[in-house]
This record gives C-alpha cells, sequence and structure tokens, in this order.
C-alpha cells in the first residue's frame, strides 16, 4: 500500500511551470581528411590578366603615336600669327614649309705632319705663284731634323713641288728631288758658309766660276745655280712678292721644278729622272749624287 500524498504536495504540482525542455544538440558530422583547393586556377588567372593589361596599354600606345603628327601640325598651326596661313580649295590648311637649317661645314684637317700639304693658292700663271700658306713651314719644321735639311730651305723645295703638282700632275716632282739638287748644287744654299735669312736668300750671294764658253760674264748663280740666259726662260716667282730672284730660293726652287718637269717629262720613272738630270747637268757623276741624297731624304722622311 501507498502512502498517502500530502494535499499540498498535490498544490504545488498543479501551479509549477513545466521546466523547458533541454535544447537538443546538434551534432554536425566530423569531416576527416579535409583537401586544400589548389592555386593554380588563380595563378593562370593572374597570368592572363596581365597579358590584356600589357595588350590595352600597347593600343593605346600606338594610338597615341599615330596621333603625334596630327598633334605636331595643330601645334604649329596654333604659332603661325594671324594671315600666314593659307587654305587649299577643298579646306584643307596648308602650312608654310619652314626654312632648313644648312648642314654644319667642318675645316679640312691638317694632313700628317711628315706628308706634303697639298693646299696651294690660287693661281693663273704658271711662273707666278702667289704667298705660301704658312702649313708649309709647319711642315718643314717637323721634318727639318729627321732629313737633315734647313727648315727654311725644305719649305722652299716642298711648296715648289705641290704647286708643279698642281699646275703639272703628268710630271710627278717630288721635293726630295728638288732637294737633291739644290744640296748637290749648294749645300741648300749654305755654300761656302753662307747663311740664309727667312727670305731664303744666302748671304752672301752664290756665284759659279766664268763659263767663256757659254758667253761674256756667264756663270751659274744662285743656290739652285742657274746661269742667266736658262733663267731668262724658266725664272719662277715662287714666293709672291712681284719679282723672279735668282738668288731667293723660293723662286729658284719653283725654277728649277719647272725646267726637270720640261718635254712633258714624267718623273715617277728611272727613265724621265735621268733625263730630267741630264738637261740639269750631263754629268753621270751628278746623276748619280742627286738621286742618293734624294733616295736618302725620302727614306728618312719615313
Amino acid at each position: 500500500m501507498l502512502p498517502p500524498i500530502p494535499a499540498d504536495a498535490v498544490s504545488r504540482a498543479r501551479h509549477r511551470r513545466p521546466e523547458p525542455a533541454p535544447p537538443v544538440e546538434t551534432l554536425r558530422p566530423q569531416r576527416h581528411g579535409r583537401k586544400r583547393r589548389s592555386s593554380v586556377p588563380f595563378v593562370v588567372l593572374g597570368v592572363v590578366a596581365a597579358i590584356v593589361i600589357v595588350v590595352v596599354a600597347a593600343n593605346d600606345l600606338r594610338r597615341i603615336a599615330g596621333r603625334q603628327p596630327e598633334l605636331a601640325s595643330n601645334a604649329q598651326a596654333a604659332m603661325i600669327p594671324p594671315g600666314s596661313q593659307q587654305d587649299k580649295p577643298d579646306g584643307r590648311l596648308v602650312l608654310p614649309i619652314a626654312a632648313q637649317p644648312e648642314p654644319p661645314t667642318f675645316p679640312k684637317p691638317p694632313p700628317p705632319p711628315g706628308q706634303l700639304p697639298d693646299t696651294v693658292p690660287p693661281h693663273r700663271l704658271a711662273n707666278s705663284w702667289g704667298v705660301r700658306p704658312a702649313v708649309f713651314d709647319k711642315w718643314a719644321t717637323y721634318l727639318s731634323p729627321k732629313v737633315g735639311i734647313p727648315a727654311r730651305a725644305l719649305t722652299a723645295y716642298g711648296y715648289a713641288a705641290a704647286v708643279i703638282k698642281v699646275d703639272n700632275p703628268a710630271c710627278n716632282l717630288d721635293w726630295t728631288l728638288l732637294a737633291g739638287v739644290g744640296r748637290v748644287e749648294s749645300q741648300h744654299g749654305h755654300l761656302d758658309r753662307a747663311s740664309m735669312d727667312s727670305s731664303g736668300k744666302p748671304n752672301p750671294a752664290i756665284r759659279g766660276i766664268l763659263l767663256p764658253a757659254l758667253g761674256p760674264d756667264v756663270r751659274a748663280m744662285g743656290p739652285m745655280q742657274f746661269i742667266q740666259t736658262t733663267w731668262a726662260s724658266w725664272g719662277t716667282d715662287g714666293d709672291g712678292d712681284g719679282t723672279k730672284d735668282i738668288d731667293d730660293l723660293d723662286d729658284a726652287a719653283g725654277a728649277a721644278g719647272r725646267y726637270l718637269c720640261a718635254n712633258k717629262r714624267n718623273l715617277a720613272t728611272a727613265a724621265g729622272k735621268a733625263a730630267a738630270l741630264r738637261s740639269y747637268n750631263q754629268s753621270d757623276e751628278y746623276r748619280v749624287k742627286v738621286l742618293g741624297f734624294a733616295n736618302s731624304y725620302a727614306s728618312n722622311a719615313e
């Protein structure tokens, strides 16, 4: 037999609120061994996006470059003063053509120190050459100690050869042949201890022995030893002072060069040199001496 239930217990049971049911816990299934997503698609997308950006930028640059002439034309038109523009019948604007600047000119470089200058003043007469350019003095000053010829005499030989090269290029006269003649004839104007001033004249004047077989008072004269009758035909104003002075080495070297080149001789050949020197002096010994000095000067000048 059950024990009786107290009355107050029943009353309490009637007025008691039912307790809420405990929440039902929702359990998520656990994933074991979860796989990581691959980053390769994202890299590919990035590369594609970069390529697209580069292509778009290149197209923009081409469009801008294509408009440069148009932009330049508009800028040029904006700078043209009013009234200076010309229009074509079809309405297109014609811009005046700007003057083009002259191309720069550069002076002719000087020749190497040992090379004979080729700059000679213009002249109309074969026996009057004008004032010698200063470049020949510089050439002679450089070469003088190498070849053993006084610079003042070397200047005269070099200038005479340069002028004759212009007047008579077929002769092929070289300054060394003139120097060989000058060395044998008067030791370059210093025979018998003569001196030479800046004008090219030996002091005292050089005179050879009388040649009575050729006429009274006929003798070889000056640094290149011309006789009077030959000088009358071949005398040259080699320094542009207006006179043909047999005692002036500039004049005498010019006359000697023209005389050696006479009769269309080609002094680049052995036969041409031999014929020229025989016309100057018929002695074979003389010819051998002149050619020996000329060859020595040419070798030392290299």
